[in-house]
């Protein structure tokens, strides 16, 4: 079975430096519970169990990956507000972490597409539209 500590595991090995680098919490639960959650909502696990949710060996590829894209896509834009600067001999530069952030999260919605999990936001989808309300009655 595969636990929130587990994934919480895995993306403070993927994401622990730029996850300081936006002052994110030190605890990875914590600090990636909004990523987690949105990769087990993903995968059809209920809100109402979220905090106490395991999912099957077979997904792990599945979460990982899903919680990667999140985890990454959070840190590049929490990135995106930063402002380079120098104060003293320390220089502040943003820009190297948030494209390696947007790199990282570019290959994992490649991946989560390749895994059918379509996480660019941007597809269409084809329904039924009745008009026939725009039709007069007709009475005889």
């Amino acid at each position: 079975m595969i636990s929130r500590d587990d994934v919480a595991e895995y993306l403070d090995g993927q994401f622990s430096a730029l996850a300081a680098s936006i002052g994110q919490d030190t605890d990875p639960l914590l600090g990636f519970e909004p990523d987690i959650d949105l990769a087990f909502r993903r995968l059809g696990v209920e809100r109402s169990v979220l905090a106490t949710a395991t999912l099957e060996d077979g997904q792990d590829e599945a979460v990982s990956t899903l919680a990667e894209y999140y985890a990454a896509r959070r840190i590049w834009r929490q990135l995106g507000d930063r402002v380079n600067n120098t104060r003293g001999q320390t220089s502040f530069n943003f820009d190297g972490q948030r494209k390696q952030a947007g790199d990282i999260m570019d290959d994992a919605k490649k991946l989560c597409t390749a895994l059918g999990y379509d996480v660019s936001g941007d597809a269409w989808s084809v329904g039924y539209l009745n008009s026939d309300w725009l039709e007069p009655e007709v009475t005889w």
